[in-house]
């Protein structure tokens, strides 16, 4: 459990713990502007990935970046997606494919 002065408070905090100089950040469109601003903050470079039936488009995910991942990552789920999702099919859900 992370506990923040507020969603981006929080995002920030997630930032600063895992991303270094140089990294790079996966993050799925239409989003908030507050994951690019935690990334950037860090020095690391954002990468869009536009929805696809409203799930990230892994098939969209640079092969690249898919090959550097390490053992171990983190995944950020947000319930704000459900408001600018445009399906909107279930209330505070995300979906992963």
């Amino acid at each position: 459990m992370l506990i923040g002065n507020g969603a981006e408070d929080c995002l920030n905090m997630i930032g600063q713990a895992f991303l270094n100089p140089g990294d790079e950040s996966i993050i799925r469109e239409p989003t908030v502007d507050a994951y690019r601003v935690a990334t950037e903050f860090m020095d690391a470079t954002p990468g869009y990935v536009p929805l696809k039936d409203d799930c990230i488009d892994l098939d969209r995910v640079p092969g690249a970046f898919l090959d550097q991942l390490p053992d171990s990552i983190v995944v950020v789920l947000d319930q704000v997606y459900w408001e600018i999702s445009p399906g909107k099919t279930r209330p505070g859900s995300s979906v992963i494919s």
